[in-house]
């Protein structure tokens, strides 16, 4: 219990805290929560912002012991159960993070957030049914007015979906997790190209490949979109699908060097020499000086054998690149492969280095 005397000083500290975790200084802030425990070792804002200033720190254990006080004083505090449940998962204890963010749900069952932080645990062990079903609970109790927690659940339930492998429903949720909020233009297929570039950087593989699929939808035309569709079946590991998705953007953008460039490449990886001369070729006769294409092209023909094709092509770069150290060994060992070995070397030194395997 605190007394009057003490109410005006512990309110000065926690205005002090509080604003020490608005400038992100959170060792001050936990210095002077912590100054309020020591008057009121029972104070609910000290002890759940002292969890948060530790999960913030990245400090799981500190952080579980707070929140865990937290419920123990104040068992009906909703937000301490869901808390701690998060940081339970971090601290790799599922079954403790289940059981709290349950309770959660239990206490405040119109509260969409919790829901969505359940549903979160079940899709990251892999649980997608359980995932699904508490997700759509989350949408269910989301207010029909404006809400900021709106786009969230419905992106994470966009994700539980595709999960399940329900596309369909998945680019429904998808798509109002972005344009209800007014996020972006839904019916500019380049916004949503952006999104899934964003997601690729972020390596969230799955939701790039379907707002890649949407940003198609909205346009079926943008190269782009087919291009960048492509490169996530390829990390997929989808050979034919990515084939499809890059011949489908060389069709619509057949002047376009780069994307000639991209799919051989994939050939390239996949051992098709024949393919990568089709491709790059067509990329050197419309962009000349573009050494990328012209260097494809050349390793192809060495790996096929043609020495002399790979030579011409292969110093087409060094002269487009003359510091491009990496063409002139791919150079050099073209012509180690005729038996030339003496303008195998000279290439080799134009590197400044000196590699004694003649």
């Amino acid at each position: 219990m605190t007394n009057k005397n003490e109410k005006p000083e512990i309110e000065k500290l926690l205005k002090e805290a509080q604003s020490y975790m608005n400038q992100n200084n959170i060792t001050l802030a936990v210095e002077t929560f912590k100054q309020v425990i020591n008057i009121d070792s029972g104070n609910k804002s000290a002890l759940f912002n002292l969890g948060t200033c530790y999960t913030m720190l990245r400090d799981f254990k500190r952080a579980s012991e707070y929140y865990k006080k937290v419920t123990e004083l104040y068992p009906d505090d909703a937000m301490g159960w869901s808390s701690l449940g998060i940081v339970f998962e971090r601290l790799g204890k599922v079954n403790d993070a289940l059981k709290c963010c349950k309770k959660a749900t239990e206490l405040e069952p119109d509260q969409a957030l919790w829901w969505n932080n359940l549903s979160g645990i079940y899709q990251r062990i892999g649980q997608y049914d359980l995932a699904l079903e508490y997700q759509r609970k989350a949408a269910e109790v989301i207010p029909k007015e404006s809400s900021k927690e709106t786009p969230i659940v419905l992106y994470n339930l966009a994700i539980s979906c595709l999960n399940k492998g329900d596309e369909k429903a998945a680019k429904e949720h998808m798509r109002r997790a972005f344009t209800e909020g007014g996020q972006i233009d839904p019916k500019n297929s380049d916004e949503w190209v952006g999104l899934g570039n964003s997601a690729i950087n972020e390596r969230k593989i799955k939701e790039a490949l379907l707002l890649f699929k949407i940003a198609i939808d909205v346009n079926p035309k943008n190269f782009e979109a087919w291009n960048n569709l492509g490169n996530v079946y390829r990390e997929l590991g989808k050979e034919n699908d990515t084939v499809k998705a890059y011949e489908k953007a060389v069709k619509l953008s057949p002047e376009n060097a780069l994307l000639l460039v991209n799919i051989g490449v994939y050939y390239q990886q996949l051992g098709n020499w024949s393919k990568v001369i089709e491709y790059s070729k067509k990329a050197t006769k419309i962009d000349s000086k573009l050494a990328l294409a012209w260097s494809l092209l050349g390793i192809a023909y060495v790996s096929m054998g043609d020495y002399n094709e790979g030579i011409r092509c292969l110093t087409k770069v060094t002269e487009l690149e003359p510091f491009n150290n990496t063409a002139w060994r791919n150079l050099s060992f073209a012509y180690k492969m005729t038996g030339d070995l003496m303008k195998a070397v000279e290439c080799i030194r134009r590197t400044g280095v000196v590699i004694p395997f003649f």
